[in-house]
């Protein structure tokens, strides 16, 4: 098992508190509780790591996926240089400078830190895990902070991997990190301010479970303590946690307002005070928060990422012995999800499995998209298909989300495919049940070869949504 997780958790578990308004976004952790291979959510079968889920008030069937693996990895392209835009590592944490009511949040409006580092060919290092990064457009990304000013702020040698991120409107990121390898902390820093004094310059040991303040400007600005691991450890226990070792990640938590911070008794930062927030522990699927009073579910700490009883947490099935997931990213936003906002592509097998990247001249295969809405009718989807893409965000094609069309609209290719000839063969049947639709089976023609190909999916009908997350696969 990835932690031992008490009977003291399950039993509060199936008693704890819903969510009570707006949406949640997070992702699945890479490591996983022992024998759980393969994560589903209805409509969802086959959930992976790098992707972000969502759960929005409404969504009566459970968390969707928001953006899978492929998608994200066709906006920030080949970084490896082996031809294949799947450069996609697991989000560990995840923050949304902007959310909008009424529209999907788009990729670009995201703040992210992957769990590994991402390299290159030759074994550099392209995006290191202590880097927080933005999506600009298809095949390209910035650097938003690197993990060397977050390493300057708090003033430590260690080679941080950044766990948990968000922003305050001033533009202070509140972060925490992950423990040194075989190790119960993360390091120590000489530039954090002391929870006395206010001053710099003493060693402070860092844990998994610290929550620290960067002001800016980011890496000049001393760091501060925001929340210590024993103020976490004192409010997981009553949960079942004997002990928190890495907060996962947080966010914010709504309707609360300041507190005095005890650590920041000179008011170094936000005249002294702190925030409070809502965090996932290491191995956890729900999500503890520091208020429990001002919790809009209920007088409770805890939250489920979605409605569930505690053997079905999240909405979430798993093929191992529980139903258990460790969830890691976590964002809030208090805008609701409209329908049909999160849809999404996967090139399957005939029965729905996807297949990844690589098709074999010959072999068979299907689109199949996913979160279509399936009220008053089952919706259906028409896929685009080229060989090149647009550059900058793509081609406007809709509101809130994946609104352009990522493939080039000049693409012959996707000229071809889009006229009446292809609509009965790239055109879904009716979405069924949790919003799953699919093409009829297709043949990777014999004696194709090296073709790259990008995939969209199109909802047909009046809506608001209409453009889906893309895709990417590759005949060898």
């Amino acid at each position: 098992m990835l932690r031992t997780v008490s009977a003291v958790l399950l039993a509060t578990a199936s008693a704890a508190a819903q969510f009570a308004g707006g949406s949640i976004y997070t992702s699945l952790d890479a490591a996983q509780y022992t024998g759980v291979t393969q994560i589903a959510v209805p409509g969802n079968p086959y959930l992976s790591t790098g992707e972000v889920l969502a759960y929005s008030t409404g969504m009566s069937a459970g968390a969707r996926s928001l953006w899978n693996a492929e998608s994200l990895g066709v906006l920030l392209g080949d970084r490896d240089a082996d031809g294949i835009p799947n450069d996609w590592l697991n989000v560990d944490a995840l923050h949304f400078t902007t959310t909008v009511s009424g529209l999907q949040p788009r990729p670009f409006d995201a703040m992210m830190s992957f769990e590994y580092d991402l390299t290159n060919a030759s074994g550099g290092v392209v995006i290191s895990s202590g880097d927080v990064f933005r999506l600009t457009g298809i095949g390209t990304y910035t650097t938003v902070i690197t993990r060397a000013l977050l390493a300057q702020a708090v003033g430590t040698t260690a080679t941080l991997n950044l766990d948990g991120l968000t922003m305050t409107s001033d533009g202070t990121l509140i972060v925490s990190f992950k423990n040194a390898p075989s190790s119960t902390f993360v390091g120590t820093g000489n530039r954090i301010r002391s929870p006395l004094n206010g001053n710099i310059g003493s060693a402070i040991t860092i844990y998994g479970s610290d929550i620290l303040a960067i002001p800016q400007p980011w890496g000049t600005a001393p760091a501060v303590i925001l929340w210590r691991a024993a103020d976490i450890n004192t409010i997981a226990s009553q949960y079942g946690f004997s002990s928190v070792t890495e907060v996962r990640d947080f966010d914010i938590q709504p309707n609360t307002g300041a507190i005095s911070n005890p650590y920041d008794l000179l008011g170094a930062w936000a005249s002294g005070t702190r925030p409070h927030l809502v965090f996932f522990p290491y191995g956890s699927d729900v999500a503890i928060c520091t208020n429990p009073a001002a919790n809009p579910a209920g007088f409770t700490n805890t939250w489920w990422a979605a409605p569930g009883t505690c053997g079905t947490c999240g909405s979430f099935a798993t093929n191992g012995s529980t139903n258990r997931v460790a969830l890691d990213a976590l964002a809030l936003s208090p805008h609701t999800l409209p329908v049909g906002s999160a849809i999404t592509v996967d090139v399957t097998d005939a029965s729905g499995v996807p297949i990844g990247p690589g098709l074999v001249a010959g072999s068979p295969f299907r689109f199949t998209v996913r979160n279509l809405p399936t009220a008053p009718s089952g919706s259906v989807a028409r896929i685009l298909v080229g060989t090149s893409l647009s550059s900058g965000i793509g081609y406007p094609f809709a509101t809130g989300g994946f609104n352009s069309v990522v493939l080039s609209t000049t693409d012959p290719f996707l000229l071809a495919t889009t006229t009446v000839a292809y609509d009965p063969i790239l055109t879904t049947g009716a979405a069924a049940l949790y919003g799953s639709a699919q093409t009829p089976t297709l043949t990777v023609p014999v004696g194709v070869t090296n073709l790259s190909l990008w995939v969209q999916p199109v909802m047909l009908g009046p809506t608001i949504f209409p453009t889906g997350a893309p895709n990417f696969f590759r005949i060898p």
